[in-house]
Order: structure tokens, then C-alpha cells, then sequence
């Protein structure tokens, strides 16, 4: 009983701290922006995807135990799949592509490669 409380604390700070640490470096060391950016432009559909269903729970309750917390733990593996292709795209994509376009490009590329790798494993 404790460990699927343990592992769903675990999953939500993982996948709600990631972003934010992303974004803080990415204000405090403008310098990393070229491998942040991307990684944050691949979780970003996850994480907001998420936050609407939690959002959701909350505002319409049912009288069925709620499987939200669930998907926290159940999605960690493709939310790491989605970590590694923005960390790839920022890293092997041309710096002198700009900020702008390699977060855009994670943000549409990741999430697509990351149902692939997934839906094959």
C-alpha cells in the first residue's frame, strides 16, 4: 500500500520538478539553453497533459477511487523515453538553428518518437 504512495510521490515530483528545473537553469545560465530547451519541448505535451487530468479530477470528482495517481507511475517510462530524445535533439541538432526552433522541433518531434519507441517495446 505505501510503495504505490511512495512511487506516485516520487513519479509527480520527477515529472513536475524536471520542467521547473529546466526553466530555472534555463533563466540562470542562458548558456545551457541549447541542450534545456529541447528537453523541456519534449515533456512539455506530457506534463500539461497531466496537469489538465489532475486539474480535472479535481474539479469533476466521482465516486470511483480516482486512477489520476496512477497514470503518474504507469507513464514514467515514456516521460524518460521523451527526457532522452530531447536531451538527443539537443545535442546533435545545430546550435545556430536558435532557441525558438530546436524547442518548437522537440516539441513536435519527441512526443511522435516517443509513441513509436514505446508502442514497439
Amino acid at each position: 500500500m505505501y510503495l504505490d504512495i511512495y512511487l506516485t510521490i516520487a513519479a509527480v515530483l520527477v515529472e513536475f520538478g524536471l520542467p521547473l528545473a529546466l526553466i530555472y537553469i534555463s533563466i540562470k545560465i542562458p548558456t545551457k539553453r541549447y541542450l534545456t530547451l529541447p528537453v523541456l519541448g519534449s515533456v512539455l505535451p506530457f506534463v500539461l497533459f497531466m496537469l489538465i487530468s489532475v486539474i480535472g479530477d479535481f474539479l469533476i470528482p466521482s465516486n470511483e477511487p480516482s486512477m489520476v495517481s496512477a497514470g503518474f507511475v504507469m507513464g514514467f517510462f515514456f516521460y524518460a523515453v521523451l527526457v532522452i530524445l530531447g536531451a538527443l535533439i539537443g545535442l546533435f541538432v545545430p546550435r545556430n538553428l536558435g532557441a525558438l526552433w530546436r524547442f518548437l522541433l522537440a516539441l513536435l518531434i519527441a512526443p511522435v518518437i516517443g509513441l513509436v519507441v514505446v508502442a514497439t517495446i
